[in-house]
């Protein structure tokens, strides 16, 4: 996931799960500036998410995977 999250920051777009499948266009996407999805009610889904080239919110989000992998490290290496 950490690596889709950097391409999608770099170059803006459409980041799409293997598993999704479309029945309708993704064109009208391409108009906003960030798209996010509901697993359920209580989850944000990692499946699609569009957004402009260096959105703050896809630099926040890989903020937080590197903060969430430092402190697993430092877990391990405890």
């Amino acid at each position: 996931m950490y690596n889709q999250r950097c391409t999608v920051k770099k170059e803006g777009g459409i980041y799409l799960d293997t598993d999704i499948y479309l029945n309708r266009s993704l064109k009208p996407l391409l108009t906003k500036d960030l798209i996010l999805t509901w697993e359920r009610k209580e989850h944000l889904s990692a499946g699609i998410i569009a957004v402009t080239k260096d959105h703050p919110f896809i630099q926040n989000l890989i903020n937080y995977y590197n903060e969430l992998k430092d402190q697993i490290n430092k877990v391990i290496n405890k």
